[in-house]
């Protein structure tokens, strides 16, 4: 898996304002914080990366010798984020589960880790679920009565308030702490983001807040994807790994488009998307007053070896 941080042809780079940020110097990459190091401070502000497929919250932080980056992805509407980490280390080498706690007295979460990389070399992972908000939320899978986007932005920024550290508890070595800073306006530009990408896939964010049902597969999803549609693909070379997609569903229960973590090879989610496009039938998604509507739909794929 590879998190990045560069400009995508969404466009533009906005940086986010936030009080109390600690400004020091840039400073080369080296290795890990050792146990017991002082907190990693800001040196640098917030920025919010408009991609194509998802929005970035940036921020570079440093204990005065080594250098880290925090990336807060997200790749759909919710509460839902992924979190890269540039110029840390994984505690060893086949680390595959971490554990964080935001803030002092918010409860731990665990997620699934995977080795990622930059261009500029730093060792690198993600943690594939870090959201802010912990609590149960309907899922894309579920039946057809729940709505997955129903409206979680003030719990998100009422949480995002309380919040102004990120610390490692297991799988990272040093169990080093992020002093963040103040997270609620980061947050907020965040969703503003997200909606921003909404509008970009010609999907109305409150229609979508408020419909009545949303798109469900007509057939099992284990139906639409098999070893077959990946043969001559990257498969057999690509590890195991979680790959999200995200399906744009029209009025009539077609997909429309079907997009990727583009941290795969290009290849490979070419071919898991043609087999999707071609299997997936859905019942439409419904509005508030019954209308049929265009959505979209995410869910994720594990890959075996």
């Amino acid at each position: 898996m590879h998190f990045r941080l560069s400009k995508t042809a969404r466009g533009r780079r906005l940086l986010v304002s936030a009080a109390g940020i600690v400004m020091l110097a840039s400073l080369t990459a080296g290795s890990a914080a050792v146990k017991d190091a002082p907190p990693l401070e800001p040196s640098g502000p917030w920025a919010i990366d408009y991609g194509e497929q998802s929005c970035r919250l940036i921020r570079d932080f440093s204990d005065g010798t080594e250098r880290i980056t925090l990336a807060f992805e997200r790749f759909a509407p919710g509460p839902q984020i992924r979190l890269g980490v540039a110029g840390l280390k994984l505690l060893h080498p086949d680390t595959t589960i971490a554990r964080i706690r935001y803030g002092a007295q918010a409860q731990s979460q665990t997620s699934d880790v995977y080795e990622s990389w930059l261009a500029d070399g730093r060792d690198s992972f993600l943690l594939w679920s870090a959201p802010l908000l912990v609590e149960p939320l309907p899922k894309f899978s579920d039946k057809a009565g729940r709505n997955p986007f129903r409206p979680s932005d003030d719990p998100e920024l009422a949480v995002a308030a309380a919040i102004d550290r990120l610390q490692f508890i297991e799988g990272v070595s040093g169990d080093p702490v992020i002093e963040l800073g103040p997270m609620e306006e980061p947050i907020r530009a965040l969703q503003a983001c997200t909606a921003d990408l909404m509008k970009h896939w010609n999907i109305d964010p409150q229609r979508l807040r408020t419909m009545s049902r949303q798109a469900t597969p007509a057939k099992s999803p284990s139906l639409w994807l098999t070893a077959d549609d990946l043969r001559g693909s990257q498969l057999r070379q690509y590890k195991p790994a979680q790959l999200n997609l995200r399906l744009i569903v029209d009025e009539h229960g077609k997909v429309a488009a079907c997009y990727t973590d583009l941290d795969v090879p290009d290849e490979f989610g070419q071919a898991t998307c043609a087999a999707i496009v071609r299997r997936a039938r859905f019942e439409p998604a419904l509005d508030a007053d019954g209308k049929p509507m265009r959505t979209i739909w995410v869910s994720s794929v594990r890959y075996q070896e």
